[in-house]
């Protein structure tokens, strides 16, 4: 390597959004459903928008969480003891008796409870990889 006699200039970005310092950019989603990108400035704004999860690195990031509040604000809440369809952790759509447990919770509160296979199936295709 040739040495030009200029310092290089190490710019190191932020792994986590825990580790913002003033001048970093972040992306926060607004009211209306959009996305924003904004400066950090460590204000009050900046630290409530972190605490609250509202707070991203990457476009991408920011786009799987309103895929994911997407998904939940659509949530169906089975009765006990009604079948719902859901796809599992290996991609399986499995059908299955709402008993309201730990597991039921999880499927509800990621909005991914379906009165049909094939509208798990299609949850799967749009919101699976928010998951």
């Amino acid at each position: 390597m040739i040495s030009t006699g200029w310092a290089e200039a190490v710019v190191e970005f932020p792994k986590t959004v825990w580790e913002l310092k003033e001048g970093d950019r972040y992306i926060h989603l607004v009211n209306y459903g959009g996305k924003a990108r904004v400066g950090w400035e460590d204000t009050t704004l900046d630290e409530s928008r972190r605490g609250y999860n509202n707070c991203f690195l990457t476009e991408e990031e920011a786009d799987m969480e309103l895929l994911r509040r997407e998904s939940r604000a659509k949530a169906w809440k089975p009765e006990e003891g009604e079948v719902f369809w859901a796809i599992d952790s290996k991609g399986r759509t499995v059908a299955s008796i709402w008993e309201g447990d730990c597991i039921d919770m999880i499927y509800y509160h990621n909005g991914h409870i379906h009165k049909t296979k094939e509208e798990a199936i299609e949850w799967g295709k749009k919101y699976g990889k928010a998951f």
